[in-house]
């Protein structure tokens, strides 16, 4: 999408629109195509926003010495802290398959989604402490 903004504010500005107007509309194309990712993931604007409550997602890469390692995604029970398993990329298969009976090795990558302080609390169990 970015490329097709690009071309199509230099289109513009070829055809003497003025600059501001064509700044005005890429920020509102850019706006309604990312708004709904406002929320999961964090950017410049996010800064002064409530940090309580929200559903937000995370990422935990998982290294050899962390407590996940060989443990099954059943094992490590995110539902009791109200986090959910969203996705799960490992080296050289990033769109693995992966079912509660998964076993996480150092490598994978855990997509999670939660309030903040369950996905802290997730992010916990799977690097220990």
């Amino acid at each position: 999408m970015e490329g097709a903004l690009m071309l199509a504010s230099q289109t513009m500005l070829m055809a003497g629109v003025p600059l501001t107007r064509v700044l005005k509309r890429i920020r509102q194309t850019r706006e309604a195509r990312y708004g709904a990712m406002r929320g999961y993931f964090r950017g410049l604007t996010d800064e002064t926003e409530d940090e309580t409550g929200g559903e937000r997602l995370t990422s935990v890469l998982l290294e050899p010495r962390h407590t996940g390692c060989g443990k099954t995604l059943a094992e490590l029970t995110f539902e009791k802290w109200g986090a959910s398993v969203v996705g799960l990329r490992r080296p050289g298969n990033p769109s693995a398959e992966y079912s509660p009976e998964t076993q996480l090795v150092a490598g994978d990558i855990v997509l999670l989604r939660g309030e903040p302080d369950a996905l802290a609390a997730a992010e916990i169990a799977l690097r220990g402490s």
